[in-house]
């Protein structure tokens, strides 16, 4: 297992809910980097670490600069590549940026393609690649099964202040934001539809775990700290993410991730994108576009689910099953 270090708190507790040790931990991290100098940093990091040890192959997992470096590294080395959630597409190049671009040159690269759903499949021979492509659904599902019954058993922890507020109101709205493209101006709308969905809905408190990006923080503690009613926190371990999302009433996000979790509770997502490589999020009713320039649309889509206490039942996650992690494995085996 190697690390590159991005999100490294974020991506410590990570590794700790599911008791994971990094063998290599590259700590490529740095204040005020771009993802450009840091898709640099990867690649000559990597280009050591394939140098020194040997790998059978190398799978990369989602859309990252992480996970391009990575392909593009093993690639140089003529190293077998795996990709995991392969296939997912919005077809705009900017959006999301640069994940769009990065999954579609991963894909280029890749030898080897897990699918999450027939949809992102289909996206993948329509781009000419046929060719040890399957659909297995997405492991982010398997993740939180995991999580839930440990939570469920007592075997892991959650973040006591945010349950306690789960507790005190009567409806919860659970907020999440990092994408670059609602950076600065779409940000700042978001800002001021939490704060007229908070007076719209009286016994409604939203959290909000902010992400440490300071194009995020900054702006969202400007606008939104010690405002009654709004809880701002560092970002949340992964348990206390997967157990407010299965509390929550309703979901304000721009995550791809969030859209993939928030089915296994049936909780809906209000997505501040304009599209969405999820499609299938949308076609099941989990989830409804809500673009941040149109901040009273949000509004009121949010005070109409909240109205409505509107949770998705008796529907299949369209992203999986819990049995993903299995048929990679199986496929690895037979391919190795």
């Amino acid at each position: 297992i190697v690390s590159t270090g991005q999100h490294s708190d974020m991506s410590r507790q990570a590794y700790s809910a599911f008791s994971i040790s990094p063998s290599i931990d590259l700590a490529l991290m740095k204040e005020d980097q771009t993802s450009l100098s840091f898709l640099s940093s990867c690649l000559s990091a990597l280009e050591v670490v394939f140098k020194e040890s040997h790998f059978d192959g190398v799978i990369v997992q989602g859309d990252t600069s992480t996970a391009l470096a990575g392909a593009l590294a093993a690639f140089h080395f003529k190293i077998p590549i795996a990709h995991l959630e392969a296939g997912l597409r919005t077809h705009i190049k900017y959006s999301p940026f640069p994940e769009e671009i990065n999954r579609s040159l991963i894909s280029a690269l890749a030898d080897i393609h897990f699918c999450p759903t027939e949809r992102a499949k289909q996206n993948l021979l329509k781009s000419g690649i046929t060719e040890k492509v399957s659909v297995v659904g997405n492991s982010i599902v398997d993740a939180v099964r995991i999580i839930s019954d440990l939570i469920e058993n007592k075997k892991i922890g959650v973040n006591q202040s945010v349950l306690a507020l789960t507790k005190r109101f009567k409806s919860i709205v659970l907020v999440t934001g990092h994408r670059r493209e609602n950076f600065d101006a779409p940000m700042s709308n978001l800002c001021k539809a939490l704060l007229e969905i908070r007076d719209n809905n009286p016994e409604t408190v939203i959290i909000f775990p902010v992400h440490p990006n300071p194009n995020v923080k900054n702006l969202i503690h400007e606008k939104l700290a010690k405002q009654q009613r709004i809880f701002l926190f560092e970002p949340l371990d992964y348990p206390s993410l997967i157990n407010i999302i299965g509390l929550a009433d309703v979901i304000i996000s721009d995550s791809g991730g969030i859209q993939e979790e928030a089915p296994c509770f049936g909780t809906p997502v209000l997505v501040t994108r304009e599209t969405t490589e999820r499609f299938e999020a949308l076609e099941n009713g989990f989830a409804q576009l809500c673009p941040l320039d149109d901040p009273l649309n949000l509004v009121q889509t949010c005070n109409l689910a909240l109205k409505n206490k509107t949770k998705i039942k008796n529907k299949k996650n369209p992203f999986g099953d819990g049995q993903t992690s299995m048929r990679v494995i199986k496929t690895l085996e037979d391919f190795w």
